[in-house]
């Protein structure tokens, strides 16, 4: 799985983003931890070895969904709002939910603490 230590530059050039000063990565920093965060929330946490134990598949499925959605929250670090709703928050799909689906049902069948 991505690391935001090891792997900022990987997640800057996914989503596009230029520059490299303080400001700007610390906000990278920030929208990855809220993906991780999110991705793990819906996923599940009890079973902490599941994420260091993906195959390949899976980890290039999380990683995916980590880049896009940190790319979704750098990009749109407000609440996204879709103007045809009323004014109610609109979150991301971008193919996300599928993978988490995805990733759910690996991790129900996830034998590890």
């Amino acid at each position: 799985m991505l690391d935001v230590n090891n792997n900022l530059d990987e997640i800057k050039d996914f989503a596009k983003i230029d520059g490299d000063d303080e400001d700007v990565n610390k906000d990278v920093k920030r929208a990855f931890m809220t993906a991780i965060s999110y991705t793990q929330g819906a996923i599940g946490l009890r079973k902490k070895s599941f994420y260091t134990s993906l195959d390949e598949y899976d980890t290039e499925k999380i990683n995916m969904v980590l880049l896009m959605l940190t790319d979704h929250y750098y990009k749109n670090r407000s609440a996204t709002v879709d103007s045809n709703s009323r004014g109610t928050v609109k979150e991301p799909d971008l193919g996300i939910t599928s993978m988490v689906l995805q990733l759910k049902a690996a991790y129900a069948r996830f034998e590890g603490e």
